[in-house]
């Protein structure tokens, strides 16, 4: 389920809750705001999932692109080991094979930029959501807390905190 979804839906339970009279207090259906609380949680390690699959993908695509850079390197070698016959044919042959190098070493170079940048990107946006979804939860806490009709003591506040 989408995160973003689920704190809409937490932030809406929690501003459609009674106010109490003459206090900034309100008064919220404690067992919803807890089982979009218990949604939330199962949806992050979907995230976090999400973002090994990127990851893995990522690695894949390096190791294709170091494949087929080797496949290159490879396939110069065996045109320049052809063309040592003739010293004018071999100095072609390795300078073919410099230019087929530099050029696998260039497409690896985009290839792995690429998938960092891409990586990256979804790698913040997580963190974004994980920010936005954690300072939700703290906030709904806090809110209940202060409309809580007894204290929960500073051991639960400290288990907040952390």
């Amino acid at each position: 389920m989408d995160i973003d979804y689920l704190l809409e839906r937490l932030e809406e339970a929690i501003t459609a809750g009674s106010r109490v009279p003459f206090s900034r207090r309100v008064l919220v259906d404690d067992e919803e705001c807890l089982a979009i609380i218990e949604q939330i949680r199962e949806a992050v390690p979907e995230e976090i999932q999400r973002a090994r699959r990127i990851q893995q993908d990522r690695e894949r695509m390096l190791a294709e692109a170091q494949e087929r850079a080797r496949l290159i390197i490879t396939q110069a070698q065996h045109e320049a080991s052809e063309l040592v016959s003739e010293h004018a044919m071999v100095r072609a042959a390795e300078a073919r094979a410099a230019e087929i190098r530099a050029e696998a070493m260039r497409a690896a170079d985009e290839i792995r930029r690429e998938a960092d940048e891409y990586a990256y990107q979804v790698l913040e946006r997580l963190e974004r959501h994980l920010t936005n979804t954690q300072q939700l939860v703290r906030r709904g806490l806090r809110e209940l807390r202060q409309g809580a009709p007894h204290d929960y003591g500073e051991a639960d506040e400290d288990e907040t905190r952390s």
